[in-house]
């Protein structure tokens, strides 16, 4: 007996099954075949036996590496990078005025501006290879202990060590009487932005980035928080990083420093 078709489909005249309902039986099959694509020279087969597997860029995010599953063979260091935990202060540059102090520990740097009003405390690092044209990066793990009638900055770049805000070129974390702000000085001018809803009091890792000619970003937690489309330039002076505090009242302020670190192009 001749087919019977029903528009353009073809009709069994032993089953009731559709054709629709046909291939929507064998896609559940398919999707429920867990051997499924494995056979020689399909697609997983071949995706299991690549050498390189070929992801977008950027692709690979931390939250998908288990904790403690990259061990320091799998890490190369493929830029200038400077770490420092503060075993000792020797090579850093030190201010200290009225009766500040600075107490370096195997976990940490304390330190503290006294308990006069003006008391000032100041450490950076600075080295001849520093070079903003180079994507310089800063960054420094830190809480302070008290947030009032005080001043701190934390940053890269500017002249020296001993003014709260530096000289000259830089980029930082500025808090003003519990307030943070985001602060790119250049020759053309300053950009500075006011972060909200960051507790200081409680450990974060702050990070300064430039892209050299182009911008500057400042990050909390690994979170962008602040971009200035600001160019910092093209010289060699200028701190890796530094940490600065000064009271405003006869209270002794503290900071304490977990680690900082520093990498830029060769």
């Amino acid at each position: 007996m001749a087919a019977i078709n029903w528009g353009l489909l073809a009709k069994s005249l032993v089953d009731n099954e559709t054709v629709e309902e046909a291939i929507a039986r064998l896609i559940a099959e398919h999707n429920e075949d867990e051997t499924a694509h494995l056979g020689t020279g399909q697609s997983l087969q071949s995706h299991k036996a690549s050498e390189i597997i070929d992801h977008v860029v950027d692709s690979i995010i931390a939250d998908k590496i288990r904790e403690r599953e990259i061990g320091v063979t799998k890490l190369r260091r493929d830029r200038f990078l400077v770490e420092c935990f503060f075993e000792s202060l020797d090579g850093y540059n030190i201010f200290l005025d009225g009766l500040a102090e600075l107490v370096p520990d195997l976990a940490y740097l304390f330190m503290t501006t006294g308990p006069n009003g003006g008391g000032f405390a100041g450490v950076g690092a600075g080295n001849d290879t520093f070079d903003w044209a180079k994507n310089p990066e800063s960054e420094v793990s830190l809480k302070i202990n008290q947030t009032t009638l005080q001043d701190a900055t934390w940053g890269i770049g500017g002249n020296g060590v001993g003014d709260i805000v530096p000289t000259g070129e830089c980029a930082i974390f500025w808090l003003k009487n519990n307030l943070l702000y985001a602060r790119t000085q250049t020759t053309g001018g300053d950009d500075e932005t006011y972060i909200a809803d960051v507790d200081v009091t409680i450990p974060h890792i702050y990070r300064i980035k430039i892209t050299s000619g182009e911008k500057v970003e400042y990050f909390i937690d690994d979170v962008l928080v602040v971009t200035h489309d600001d160019y910092l330039g093209t010289g060699t002076e200028g701190n890796m990083f530094f940490f600065q505090i000064r009271n405003g009242e006869a209270e002794a302020k503290e900071m304490i420093v977990f680690w900082a670190n520093f990498i830029q192009d060769w």
